[in-house]
């Protein structure tokens, strides 16, 4: 839900929450309905829809009686998604291979939203849902949340390059590449050089005729 109310009207300037609001909701609707019909309900939730609807404006306290006004709230209906976000998690109570298990899903799923012409821009692990705190399962899912610092590509200006048949490789795309926030948060060992990150790239994607 963007409400307007909910974001802040200094930061520490004065800003314009209604536009702040509808530029995140505009974002998030675009990035959901591209991605939707190729990897929704897979490394995204499942999309349903965008709406926007009227609520009240609140009195406030203490001040002047206000006229009787209505604001615009806008919403982005997904898929209930199950489990815990990463940032909810602490990396320490899991072994080196259970961490690289998520980040190899985590690289992938980053990897087939840029194929489809969106890119996230914000690998983090408040971003990524994982569907069990089991590392180990065979049905561990992530899911990619908060899309509206994303990229539409096709709403840019300027010419799309055409799509490829298959996503690039995670291993062109993250060469020399350790997702920063990733490794502050211990999901990367703080000690992985990019020589070591380079080389499990190598390890896991290798021959992975997705790529």
């Amino acid at each position: 839900i963007y409400d307007p109310m909910c974001y802040p009207f200094t930061d520490p300037r004065p800003r314009d929450i209604v536009v702040d609001a509808e530029n995140d909701f505009t974002v998030e609707a675009a990035a959901y309905a591209y991605l939707d019909p190729h990897i929704g309900g897979k490394f995204i939730p499942k999309y349903y829809g965008s709406f926007v609807f009227s609520m009240p404006i609140p009195q406030q306290q203490g001040l002047p009686s206000q006229p009787a006004g209505s604001r615009q709230v806008f919403a982005v209906a997904i898929e209930f998604v199950e489990g815990d976000p990463l940032s909810h998690l602490k990396s320490a109570d899991y072994s080196e291979a259970q961490r690289m298990r998520v980040m190899g899903k985590a690289v992938k799923g980053y990897t087939m939203i840029r194929h489809h012409q969106v890119r996230h821009n914000d690998l983090a692990p408040r971003n990524i849902m994982t569907s069990t705190k089991d590392f180990n399962s065979e049905k561990l899912r992530i899911s990619f949340l908060d899309l509206d610092a994303a990229e539409v590509l096709p709403l840019l200006k300027g010419t799309l390059p055409p799509k490829p048949p298959k996503p690039e490789s995670p291993i062109k795309l993250f060469w020399d590449d350790i997702p920063s926030e990733m490794q502050e948060m211990g999901w990367v060992s703080l000690e992985w050089t990019e020589e070591k990150w380079n080389a499990w790239l190598v390890r896991t994607f290798l021959g992975d005729k997705e790529f």
